[in-house]
Parts: structure tokens; C-alpha cells; sequence
């Protein structure tokens, strides 16, 4: 798996990156909202998905949330 430099990503990019991700991985389905409260990308899903496979899929709800550091600190604070 490559990886990737995501701190290059705007604020928007990185909310349009997950929400691109959610909608491939988990369903066309996913809803997708604006900026929550407290800044977080949310997104939801309700029903039936072959996430996480196709041999064990998910049937419920489901909510997506993102965190994008706005002022990166270090590689342990920022979890990566």
C-alpha cells in the first residue's frame, strides 16, 4: 500500500477525500453531511452494506467521522 502526504490537504480536500472513501468502501448510500459542531466530517449509513466483506456484512447504522488537524504538533499527537 502506498502512502500518502494528507497534510497537504486542505481542510475541504480532506472532508471530500472521506467522503469519496465512505461512499466507495461502504456504500452510494452514505449520507453525507457539513462541518459538525465541533469540526468533525460526519457521514452516515443505514442498512444493509458488504462492508467489512462480502462474507460478513454490515446491517445497521452506521457513522462516519473524520478528524483534520488544522495546526499538525508531533507524529504521537497527531495519531500517525
Amino acid at each position: 500500500m502506498a502512502d500518502y502526504n494528507l497534510a497537504g490537504l486542505s481542510t475541504r480536500c480532506f472532508e471530500q477525500l472521506i467522503q469519496a472513501i465512505a461512499l466507495k468502501v461502504v456504500s452510494p448510500g452514505v449520507a453525507v453531511f457539513g462541518d459538525g459542531a465541533d469540526g468533525g466530517r460526519e457521514a452516515t449509513f443505514n442498512g444493509l452494506t458488504r462492508y467489512p466483506s462480502e462474507d460478513n456484512p454490515w446491517n445497521g447504522y452506521i457513522v462516519i467521522q473524520a478528524k483534520f488537524r488544522q495546526r499538525p504538533q508531533n507524529s504521537q499527537e497527531d495519531g500517525y
